[in-house]
């Protein structure tokens, strides 16, 4: 049962995301890389975007990335640079589980 109707309707009227960060491979971290700070964002535009998931990764992983948030160029990152991927809600036909893949090259020294 839908008990915040505003939140649900704000839902139906903006887009879903998977946003997180991608961090690169650096010196000294003997090859390491990941995604961090998942988080489902809801918006329309990027700004919107970025900003809902900033406010989400404070909520769910009490991390405040607010001052970090930058656009450059029109590429958005929090030192790493940020990622989203859209989330389909509807489609006509049989929905099925969704398939996330980590998509990686192995370190090679």
């Amino acid at each position: 049962m839908i008990l915040d109707r505003e939140k649900w309707y704000e839902t139906i009227n903006k887009k879903v995301w998977l946003v997180y960060l991608l961090s690169s491979c650096e010196m000294g971290t003997e090859g390491w890389s990941g995604w961090q700070y998942h988080a489902v964002a809801l918006g329309n535009t990027d700004e919107e975007i970025y900003n809902n998931w900033v406010k989400n990764v404070k909520e769910i992983y009490a991390v405040d990335l607010s001052e970090d948030l930058k656009c450059t160029n029109g590429y958005w990152s929090c030192y790493y640079p940020l990622c989203k991927n859209e989330l389909p809600t509807s489609v006509y036909g049989d929905s099925q589980p969704l398939l996330v893949e980590a998509q990686y090259r192995k370190h090679t020294y």
